[in-house]
Parts: C-alpha cells; structure tokens; sequence
C-alpha cells in the first residue's frame, strides 16, 4: 500500500467523521428517543464518533506542529536535528495510532455487551464472558449476520491483544494465527511486531465497526427490542487541573 501523508490521513479521518454523523442523523429521525436517553444504541455510534475525533485531533498535531522544526524549537529552546524530529513525531504518532484502535474497540466491545445483555441476560455467563464468545453469542446466534462480520471481529481482538504487547504478537499458546479480510490476509506470529498495523490499516477498520455495529443495530431483534438498553459508559469529562 502507498504511503500517505498526515494531511492526506486528516481528509480520510473527516470522510468517516462525515459517514458516522449521518448515520447517527438517520438513526435520531427514526428513533429520536433513543439519543435523549442514552440509549445504548444510540450511544454505540457516538462513542465511535468520539474515537474519530480524537484520531483527527491528533494527526492534525503532527501535521500542524510536531513534523515542524520550529515547533521543537520552540518547545525545547533549542533547535533539533530532523532526525530528531522524525523520532519524536512517529513516536507520538505509534501511541496515537494505538491508542485509538483500542479506543474503538474497548468501545465496540462494551457495547456488543451491552446489547446482548438486554437481549438475552443469560446468555454469554450475563454478557460477562470471555470477548469472542460474547461476540459470538451477539452477532452470529442472535442477529445471523454473515461471517465475514465474525472475522472482522477476531481481527481486531488479534490486533488489540497485541497492541497489549506493544504491537508485538505474544499469544499465551505461542502458536501463530492467520486472518483473511476483504481480500487481504494477516498474519500473526509469534513474538513478532505487527507491521501491518498503519493509520490507514486503524481508520478503515474502524470504518468497518462503525458499519457493522449500524447494521446490526438495524437487524431484528435489536431494532424493535422494547425497553431501554442501558449503556455502560463514561462520558468525556476535564481533568482537573488540581
């Protein structure tokens, strides 16, 4: 895959900023009681929203500020090499670029668990079990959404876990794993960095989240459940200061 430039990611991260807020305008018209009271269907495509924003906040810093020079300079009091420079910005850009794929799926998580908790409280040990099997439970028995939905969903769990590691695969059983998607195969081994892993690689698959958990809030049951599906979930709040 070609190279792009934070300038050109900044345009794709708008591009799906631009597709959530509308599916979240369509999803207010048709059931607008949902939004006001936290409902977490509602709630599932904001919290992707959020993710989005914090993804574009931080690639229009190391475009604006931190590949400049004079910004350093700036900063520090004293002017840094370029090579430097590159350090520090792709150092700042690996943490953001991992912080907001797990971002987006602690927060897809959450709410494939909320979700199922309401449709079948028993299911899944109350939604409380292990992540796949709570996926699972939710998407395939539930909804009989097509597989493809299901290997999106262990890709990003394989991705995440590694994230754990600091991008390094280290699976408890040792073995490798391989994962085919939208025509693309990834492979995951032992002890090895996952180079595939680019800002790219992180706003289209939270691109595809986005896109599934919209369609599967529209399949039955989900769409016509009756009663609130409360949301567990914490607002963005301000540090203190203090």
């Amino acid at each position: 895959m070609a190279e792009v430039t934070f300038k050109e990611l900044v345009l794709v991260v708008r591009a799906a900023e631009a597709d959530v807020a509308a599916r979240v305008h369509k999803q207010a018209l048709e059931r607008p009681h949902w939004l006001s009271s936290l409902d977490a269907r509602a709630t599932s495509l904001q919290s992707q929203w959020n993710v989005l924003r914090y993804a574009e906040l931080s690639l229009c810093v190391i475009d604006k500020h931190l590949s400049a020079s004079t910004w350093w300079t700036s900063l520090r009091g004293e002017q840094l090499q370029m090579r430097q420079v590159e350090f520090e910005y792709t150092a700042y850009s690996q943490g953001s670029k991992f912080g907001a794929f797990h971002l987006a799926t602690a927060a897809f998580e959450n709410s494939v668990r909320s979700l199922l908790r309401h449709l079948d409280p028993t299911a899944a040990n109350n939604s409380r079990a292990e992540f796949k099997g709570v996926y699972e439970c939710l998407l395939r028995t539930h909804l009989h959404l097509p597989e493809r939905d299901l290997t999106l969903c262990d890709l990003m769990r394989l991705v995440r876990n590694t994230i754990h590691n600091e991008g390094v695969h280290r699976p408890p059983n040792t073995l490798p794993a391989t994962i085919s998607y939208d025509g693309v195969t990834y492979e995951f081994t032992d002890s090895t960095p996952l180079e595939f892993v680019t800002w790219q690689f992180v706003l289209s698959r939270i691109a595809n989240l986005i896109e599934l958990l919209d369609r599967a809030i529209r399949t039955e049951p989900l769409w016509s459940a009756s009663g609130h599906i409360e949301a567990a979930w914490a607002a963005p709040a301000p540090d203190s200061a203090a």
